[in-house]
């Protein structure tokens, strides 16, 4: 499956909404900007699996906190929708 950039993700979603409702709008944003902070946070934790060799206990930590923070942030999305 291709990543989706965030500048397609809003224009689609700008297309199936009132833009005149600042509400729907206001929703847009927030579900882009969530939708940008689940890339980030898969940024971090490809970087750190890359040092996975030299501290694996270490590791264990940061990823189980980096998918926490995935969840979360997923939970979030789906609210918004």
């Amino acid at each position: 499956m291709a990543e989706v950039s965030i500048k397609r993700l809003r224009e689609y979603l700008m297309s199936n909404i009132n833009t005149s409702n600042l509400v729907e709008v206001d929703k847009v944003n927030r579900y882009c900007t969530l939708f940008f902070s689940v890339f980030k946070v898969k940024v971090e934790a490809n970087k750190f699996d890359v040092v996975i060799i030299k501290k694996v206990l270490h590791k264990n930590l940061k990823t189980a906190s980096r998918l926490e923070k995935m969840a979360l942030i997923s939970t979030q999305l789906l609210n918004i929708d």
